[in-house]
């Protein structure tokens, strides 16, 4: 159908999706998440108007993520107009702080003066530490276990610093648009057998520029998109592929919540953040084998689980409580 040249190439494919999305809402989660496979082959410059077109939360929704939101800061309204002060001193006030300190810390010409001295392994080291420092700066990150957590890479053995500030220097500021430019850092990564995290790259890309880059906490972003009903749109393993559908998500997610004037990707994470650590857990006991037990437990407002091993043990002191 075409003479082969990307542009013709991206043109149809990107009118073939918008003739198949255009009525998205009526297709079923499953054809959509079958057809992200397709997605997932093409290039960059083809994947908004697919991702766009599977995106859509509603404003019910939102109202459901202002419910969730509220629970921990009751008073919360707005992002900025009013900001609510309890929201912006735990949430917003250090990663803006933090935001600053990578960009004056981690800025270009930084690198640039590094590259410079291309002998010098000392400059190496000491930008290698400047990177840390900025990752040990707030609670963000997963630090507790150096070995395991989200800076496990610049502790690698194998790590050669040189090639790694190169490409870490790309991955911030190379040629390209952000996900073309992790798509190179993960090539790095695996060509390197070096531990590869979606924390650690967009951290960093996040902060660099929250405008319009996103930080990807894997727990809390797949239960967010859980509880928006995008599940399946998770992945544990980095792609630029998906960095691109997370970051369509997170944008919608703005644009959605533009009445409530967000100003960039630190309030929206801040959103991400509280929501998803803030969705009701709900437990299924059956009591009894085939619940046989349930019409008493609902008559009489109590639930029990494993009682015949237990006997009744209302009359039990605490230590008691405790071997039973």
């Amino acid at each position: 159908l075409t003479d082969g040249s990307p542009s013709q190439s991206e043109n149809l494919a990107t009118s073939i999706l918008s003739g198949l999305f255009c009525t998205t809402k009526a297709l079923p989660t499953g054809t959509s998440r079958t057809l992200q496979k397709l997605h997932d082959q093409l290039p960059s410059t083809c994947r908004s108007s697919f991702t766009s077109a599977i995106m859509n939360i509603t404003g019910q929704k939102v109202q459901e993520l202002i419910s969730l939101l509220q629970r921990r800061f009751p008073d919360w309204q707005s992002f900025s107009n009013p900001p609510d002060p309890k929201f912006h001193h735990e949430e917003i006030n250090y990663k803006q702080k933090l935001s600053a300190e990578a960009k004056n810390l981690l800025a270009p010409q930084v690198f640039e003066q590094v590259f410079n001295q291309s002998d010098d392994g000392e400059a190496y080291e000491t930008l290698t530490s400047q990177i840390e420092a900025v990752g040990q700066s707030a609670n963000l990150l997963y630090l507790s276990t150096p070995a395991q957590g989200d800076l496990n890479i610049l502790y690698a053995p194998e790590l050669d610093k040189p090639t790694f500030c190169r490409a870490f220097f790309d991955l911030l500021y190379g040629v390209g648009p952000s996900d073309e430019r992790l798509g190179r850092y993960l090539v790095y990564v695996e060509e390197h057998n070096l531990p590869s995290k979606w924390a650690f790259p967009t951290y960093y890309l996040f902060l660099c520029n929250p405008d319009e880059e996103i930080f990807i906490k894997p727990k809390s972003t797949r239960n967010f998109f859980d509880f928006i009903g995008e599940k399946d749109l998770y992945e544990s393993t980095p792609t630029a592929e998906r960095y691109v559908a997370f970051k369509e998500v997170f944008h919608t997610l703005k644009s959605a919540f533009s009445d409530y004037v967000p100003r960039d990707m630190i309030d929206i994470h801040s959103l991400v953040w509280v929501v998803a650590n803030n969705i009701p857990s709900y437990w299924k006991i059956a009591p009894g084998e085939g619940a046989w037990q349930w019409e008493d437990c609902r008559n009489q407002g109590f639930i029990a689980i494993g009682w015949d091993e237990l006997g009744d043990i209302s009359g039990l002191i605490p230590i008691l409580y405790k071997a039973a």
